[in-house]
């Protein structure tokens, strides 16, 4: 933090209001078997329940109640599946990091054992499932250190691993079940009045969809709108090529705007439609009747040629 202050003082007058014990892995408690700062689980549900947002608070409910048994169902499905007794994500983290033990080499010291590569050692203890780099007690899943001393001693990776990702844990989580509901066709009436909902009140403004984020959170890829290839015109001194705010030069009064009357503008008499009737017969569109009865073609002048 000194040095960040000395880099930039408004940086770390920004993250010490916000206390570093909330955002810094060296405060955070152990034991919890997550390491990570954002909660992206909340954001996961928020955007599974965006259609559902805009309706009625009961239909709402019900959508959301319904997500969650499907949801329920699928989890206990899917854990039914595993073949291991850690979930299947968890063993690709382990076997990432069981490819990087190459280049470390353990030295052991009674219960506790040295793992170097190079000038870098940690400590690891085995017993209380700790190493000095601290990764371990934070995530839960053995480090890279960790992976070598467990390595030395020929024991198995996944039985060091936290209790949390496991296969009876997961399935404890989700083997609670929502009870079913019957349908409004089976709902018992009552002889009260029908509540009605309130008047409907429009904002102003076109709704919001999108869930409010934080100051701090990092907005869309392109915020703002690019003004590449647009022809920056000065409303200073009326002159393209620079902006207002960087004109030197003495202030323009605009031109006035010319005013255009209220309303749509008049039809002119070459803008109407040619009277229809038998007079239109002798023009060059649409032939009327001619003299025998018949309809006068497409182009006649007279509208005594043959019909269609």
């Amino acid at each position: 933090m000194e040095k960040m202050k000395k880099l930039n003082n408004d940086t770390y007058d920004d993250l010490m209001k916000r206390d570093p014990k909330t955002l810094c892995r060296a405060y955070f408690e152990t034991d919890r078997a997550c390491e990570a700062v954002e909660n992206g689980i909340s954001d996961s549900f928020n955007s599974t329940i965006i259609g559902a947002r805009g309706k009625p608070l009961i239909t709402m409910l019900e959508e959301i109640r319904l997500h969650v048994m499907e949801r329920f169902d699928a989890m206990i499905r899917n854990t039914n599946s595993w073949k291991t007794i850690v979930a299947p994500n968890i063993i690709k983290k382990m076997r990432k990091r069981h490819k990087k033990m190459g280049n470390w080499i353990v030295i052991p010291s009674g219960p506790l054992l040295e793992v170097r590569n190079g000038y870098e050692g940690c400590m690891v203890d085995l017993e209380g499932w700790a190493c000095t780099c601290r990764l371990w007690v934070l995530s839960g899943l053995p480090c890279v250190h960790a992976c070598t001393a467990i390595n030395h001693t020929h024991q198995n990776l996944l039985d060091y691993v936290s209790d949390w990702f496991k296969k009876e844990k997961y399935q404890l989580t989700y083997n609670a079940s929502i009870v079913p509901l019957n349908g409004i066709n089976l709902l018992v009436k009552t002889p009260y009045d029908k509540l009605l909902p309130p008047k409907e009140r429009r904002m102003p403004g076109r709704p919001s969809i999108k869930r409010k984020r934080d100051k701090n959170e990092k907005q869309t890829k392109y915020p703002t709108v690019s003004g590449k290839g647009k022809i920056k015109k000065c409303h200073n001194c009326l002159q393209e090529g620079h902006n207002a705010r960087t004109c030197k030069n003495e202030k323009v009064v605009p031109p006035p705007k010319e005013k255009k009357p209220p309303g749509r503008p008049k039809k002119t008499n070459s803008d109407e439609r040619p009277p229809r009737g038998p007079s239109a017969a002798t023009s060059s569109g649409r032939g009327g009747k001619g003299p025998t009865g018949a309809r006068g073609g497409r182009g006649s002048s007279t509208g005594t040629s043959g019909g269609r």
